[in-house]
C-alpha cells in the first residue's frame, strides 16, 4: 500500500529561550530546537509532509540530551563519566547517551585534561582531601594513572604539607578529652582517611606534645567515681585507675603523679 502524505502548513515561529522555538503546524505547537529548525531550512518552508515533520521531530528529540547536558555543564565542568550518569538518571537510552557524547567531544566541551586541572586546583583550594584521595576520586570518574599524575605531579608538596599543619592545628584547638598518644592517632588516622601520606603526617605530628595534666584529671576523677561505687580498697582504686588512664594513652609518669598526690 503506497503511503499518502499528509501535507501540513506551518503557521508561526515564535523564539523560546534555550536555543528553542515554538512552531506552530496546523494549529499544533511543536518545540524545535533552532539547530533542527536551520538543519531543514524550516523558516522558508510554508507547507511540510508529516512524514518529513515526523523524522524532524525524531531528530529533534535525539537533541534533548546534548542540551540537557549543555546546561549541566554550563553550572560546573563535567567529565564524560558525570555526563553519562547525568543522562541516564535522566531516561536517555545508551544510543543517544552515546550520540550526545560524541557530539559534546565534536564540540570541544569534554576536555579532559581541562577537565584533571580543574578537578585537582579545586580540591587543593576548596576542600580537605590529599593526593591519594583526589587521585582515587578521579579515578573513579574514569581517568587513568597517567592523566592523573601527569598533572598531580606537577603540584608543589609543600601545599599539601601546609594543609597538613592547618588541619593539623584544627584537631588541636578542638581536642579537650584525649591524651597525647590518643590525639596523635585520632589526627593520623583522620588525615590518612583524607588522601594525605603517613610520612607527611609524621613529620608534624611526631612534634606534638601537650600538656595532659587537666585531661588527665578529668578523665581520671569520672574514672574514680565509678571505680568507687564498686571498690573500697585504696590500693585497689589506684590500680584500677592507673590501668584504665594507661589504656586511654596518657603516659605512665603523669599517671604516677596524679595518683601519688591522691
Amino acid at each position: 500500500m503506497k503511503y499518502v502524505k499528509n501535507i501540513m502548513r506551518i503557521e508561526k515561529f515564535k523564539k523560546l529561550k534555550n536555543n528553542e522555538y515554538e512552531v506552530i503546524i496546523d494549529s499544533k505547537k511543536i518545540i524545535l530546537y533552532a539547530d533542527i529548525i536551520i538543519k531543514y531550512n524550516l523558516l522558508a518552508k510554508k507547507n511540510i509532509d508529516s512524514l518529513y515533520l515526523s523524522k524532524i521531530v525524531n531528530e529533534n528529540n535525539d537533541l534533548n540530551g546534548y542540551y540537557l547536558s549543555l546546561n549541566y555543564i554550563n553550572k560546573k565542568l563535567r567529565c564524560e563519566k558525570e555526563i553519562e550518569e547525568f543522562l541516564k538518571r535522566k531516561n536517555f537510552t545508551d544510543v543517544i547517551i552515546n550520540k550526545t557524547i560524541k557530539k559534546l567531544k565534536e564540540n570541544k566541551l569534554l576536555d579532559r585534561n581541562l577537565y584533571i586541572k580543574s578537578y585537582i586546583n579545586d580540591q587543593i583550594n576548596l576542600s580537605s582531601n590529599g593526593p591519594k584521595k583526589i587521585k582515587i576520586n578521579l579515578i573513579n570518574l574514569g581517568f587513568s594513572n597517567n592523566e592523573i599524575d601527569e598533572y598531580l605531579n606537577t603540584i608543589d608538596n609543600s601545599i599539601f604539607e601546609m594543609k597538613i599543619k592547618k588541619l593539623i592545628e584544627k584537631k588541636l584547638k578542638s581536642n579537650n578529652n584525649s591524651s597525647n598518644y590518643n590525639i596523635k592517632q585520632k589526627i593520623t588516622n583522620y588525615l590518612i582517611n583524607l588522601g594525605y601520606e603517613k610520612k607527611d603526617i609524621s613529620n608534624y605530628i611526631n612534634n606534638i606534645k601537650f600538656s595532659e595534666t587537666e585531661i588527665l584529671e578529668r578523665k581520671a576523677k569520672l574514672i574514680l567515681k565509678k571505680i568507687k561505687k564498686t571498690e573500697t580498697d585504696i590500693n585497689k582504686i589506684k590500680n584500677k585507675l592507673k590501668a584504665k588512664l594507661y589504656s586511654q594513652g596518657f603516659s605512665i609518669d603523669e599517671i604516677n603523679q596524679y595518683i601519688n598526690n591522691l
